[in-house]
């Protein structure tokens, strides 16, 4: 087992620590204690009042067309960055367009490819297969049963005598 180093204990001192005196009262403490009066508050910062505003202080008419004027090289320049985001948007909608006609054109062609290929396989796997003497009409026909449809007993039969007034009302 490893020793534990023997060393001092506790804080570590520094020098700036040790060459510190200790702290005075605080000045209210000690004001409390002889029985005076306490010293009065610091004076506030006095502050502009918030009651006139720029617009209720009399402006000239420079000072009124500088306002409005700014307010419209303001705005102005809104209308300039809405009518270019215009025409970029009119160019996409155009490219999306024409990439749309595209792509509709390319789809059909893709179906009518499709609907080519699925005639031209099946034409040529019947060749096949007359060639080794399989006819697929026949084959087909004896394939084809038609088998009854089992309909299953109704959960609530009909009462026929309702069937018949709910036809008769119906006619009329």
């Amino acid at each position: 087992m490893a020793k534990k180093k023997t060393g001092l204990t506790g804080k570590a001192t520094n020098a700036k620590n040790e060459s510190k005196p200790a702290k005075p009262a605080k000045k209210k403490a000690i004001a409390k204690k002889a029985g005076s009066k306490p010293a009065p508050a610091k004076a506030t910062k006095k502050t502009r009042s918030r009651g006139r505003s720029k617009a209720a202080q009399p402006k000239s008419i420079d000072g009124i067309l500088k306002g409005f004027e700014k307010e419209r090289v303001s705005l102005k320049s809104s209308l300039v960055s809405t009518q270019k985001g215009i025409d970029q948007t009119i160019k996409q909608l155009a490219s999306l367009k024409s990439k749309l006609t595209q792509l509709q054109k390319q789809e059909a062609d893709t179906e009518i490819a499709i609907e080519t290929l699925d005639a031209r396989r099946d034409k040529e796997i019947g060749s096949m297969l007359n060639s080794i003497g399989i006819n697929l009409e026949s084959a087909a026909a004896a394939v084809k049963k038609e088998t009854a449809a089992d309909l299953g007993t109704p959960l609530f039969p009909e009462d026929p005598v309702d069937t018949e007034d709910a036809k008769a009302t119906s006619a009329e």
